[in-house]
């Protein structure tokens, strides 16, 4: 079973854990490291529980968190190259950083991860398919329209998480 868990959705920020078999994800950091914090507290979980955070695009909602997160506990980072590259300046000396590519399948503790491009003004989007055990779950935030291939890649998921503001 997959587990969701929006710790916040609007223009003012985003952050949502995704859970499954003791894996733990957090889904962009857009809301204070606070706020992050009482969330997954809330979720039963800390700073040092989450196994990555999984980046999809550079704007302040969704990343505005990651400085004063990643000085509490060292970090797991996943997202893009050219995402990385912004997010190096803000996070932690100790932060790790793995680069993933769209359509390139990655394994995270019991999650595989499936990033893959969505439409967004900004500079390389993606949103994510996690599966775990037979379970598969779309997740996409602040795409503007169905890009080539995302259809066939989430036919068939028991859930979608579609964020927009």
């Amino acid at each position: 079973m997959i587990r969701i868990s929006v710790l916040a959705s609007s223009s003012r920020g985003n952050a949502t854990v995704i859970s499954g078999g003791g894996t733990h994800l957090l889904g962009d950091t857009g809301i204070s490291a606070t706020r992050i914090c009482k969330g997954l507290a809330e979720c039963g979980l800390a700073v040092r529980d989450l196994t990555g955070i999984l980046f999809t695009h550079e704007h302040t909602d969704h990343t505005c968190g990651l400085g004063i997160l990643s000085k509490k506990d060292s970090l797991r980072v996943y997202c893009t190259r050219y995402l990385g590259q912004d997010l190096r300046y803000m996070a932690a000396a100790s932060t790790s950083f793995t680069y993933i590519e769209p359509g390139s399948p990655v394994q995270i503790g019991a999650f595989t991860v499936t990033p893959f491009a969505v439409s967004h003004d900004a500079t390389d989007p993606v949103g994510y398919l996690f599966e775990y055990e037979g379970t598969r779950l779309g997740y996409i935030t602040d795409t503007g329209r169905i890009m080539r291939g995302m259809d066939t890649l989430l036919s068939g998921v028991h859930g979608l998480y579609l964020e927009s503001n």
